[in-house]
């Protein structure tokens, strides 16, 4: 909802004259719509919290949040007052969001505006409200065209067969329609993404019985990999590890939902192509060069800029924060071990992403998040549980359940040794 016009000052104000210029309640009004917008760009609870208690503080506000990956409790208080007069409590229900590293650093670069005295409070306002305009048919466009390269990059990088790799990159047009289709309506919402993987995996079971033998579950993987939940099941650790345990739980029951519902999909395809008595051919093999895979590592690298949404001044960093992040624990791992790689992986971008934070002010979720999401674990998740559905191997075995929890702990335990080797300048 856009918010009511204002007389703007002539000139801009710095954050500490913000309490004397303007009202406690237009004060408020900014940092409860920073917050609404901090939340829709995915950042995790903890830092949510800081950053609002960081703006709240340099308003001249007392403010006391409570975030949770569906909703958020603000408390304002003025100091001014006498304690209880006037306080504010705003409950805002909001929905469980993906990344958008394009609107988080759109909301980064407003706030410091406004408190750095650039722009003026209702200007802030202003630009605030514009963020919540509906995605264009182009981006719509470039979405389900990043999906699509996304599913093919990965069968590169796993070095698929071109064949396995047409059959994942077609599947990845078909989630991408499908998530355009169900945008729209409300009634798809709750199926789409269980829908999504029974559509998928019986195009790669068809293919497989009719076409040729494929690689059959490893391009199930990649046709769905957009869906995966990795990076939710990576800050839900996060935020248990910080003691944010109702956010942390809150946002690990989500992951397990979305595993649970491609993993069902998925069961479903497979008990119907059994039904009817057909019979997939399955050929393992990887004949790509290590060429091709960092052909792949350069798609998906693409394909994940465009799908967090960054701006177009940030393809290039977002781009090379994926390839370090694979390239580390690639080589690192076959050096050092495969967790020990992870971990060295997580550790340097976390350390790059505040760095590049301090010295230009700008979020270091644009090194780290994109560098991070090449190393979650959502594929292993969803593999793990179709094996476990299966019967093939027993949960606690490698690449079972317990396989994942160790990836998820050397990841996490990198990034918190990251911050605590160089300290971020913001919360973002």
């Amino acid at each position: 909802m856009p918010f009511p016009a204002f007389a703007i000052p002539d000139s801009p104000a710095p954050a500490r004259d913000l309490p004397q210029r303007f009202s406690f309640e237009e004060r408020v009004r900014f940092i409860t719509a920073l917050a609404k917008q901090l939340h829709f760009s995915g950042a995790t609870s903890q830092r949510l919290e800081m950053a609002i208690r960081n703006v709240a503080e340099r308003f001249g506000v007392l403010c006391e949040p409570f975030v949770q990956p569906t909703g958020l409790i603000l408390h304002f208080a003025d100091p001014a007052r006498p304690f209880g007069v006037g306080d504010i409590t705003r409950v805002i229900r909001l929905p469980f969001v993906e990344t958008n590293l394009g609107l988080m650093t759109e909301v980064d670069r407003i706030a410091e505006g406004v408190m750095d005295g650039s722009m003026t409070l209702p200007q802030g306002e202003e630009a605030m409200a514009a963020l919540d305009r509906p995605p264009s048919m182009g981006r719509t466009i470039a979405k389900i065209a990043s999906l699509t390269t996304l599913a093919g990059g990965i069968a590169l990088l796993l070095r698929l067969p071109w064949y396995d790799v047409s059959v994942a990159t077609l599947n990845g047009l078909i989630a991408g329609l499908i998530g355009w289709y169900a945008g729209s309506r409300p009634r798809l919402h709750d199926a789409v993404n269980a829908l999504t993987a029974v559509i998928c995996s019986l195009s790669v079971l068809s293919f497989a019985t009719f076409v040729g033998p494929l690689n059959q579950n490893t391009v199930i993987v990649a046709s769905l990999i957009a869906l995966m939940p990795g990076m939710h099941l990576t800050n839900s650790i996060s935020e248990l590890c910080a003691t944010h345990l109702a956010a942390g739980v809150q946002r690990f029951a989500g992951a397990v939902s979305i595993m649970l519902q491609l993993s069902v999909g998925v069961m479903i395809a497979l008990y119907l192509f059994t039904a009817l008595g057909l019979t997939p051919q399955v050929a393992p093999s990887r004949p790509q060069p290590l060429s091709m895979e960092m052909l792949g590592m350069l798609i998906t690298a693409v394909s994940f800029a465009v799908i967090f949404k960054v701006r177009s001044r940030d393809y290039l960093l977002v781009i090379f924060a994926c390839c370090l992040g694979y390239l580390i624990v690639r080589f690192g791992g076959e050096w050092l071990g495969a967790h020990a790689g992870l971990f060295l992986s997580a550790f340097v971008l976390t350390g790059i992403g505040n760095l590049y934070g301090r010295w230009f002010r700008r979020p270091g979720s644009l090194l780290r998040v994109p560098g991070v999401v090449m190393l979650v674990p959502g594929s292993a998740s969803v593999k793990a549980l179709l094996n476990v559905l299966q019967q093939n191997v027993d949960p606690g075995a490698p690449g079972g359940l317990l396989q994942i929890s160790y990836v998820l702990m050397a990841i996490v335990a990198g990034m918190i040794f990251g911050n605590l080797a160089v300290p971020t300048r913001s919360t973002l």
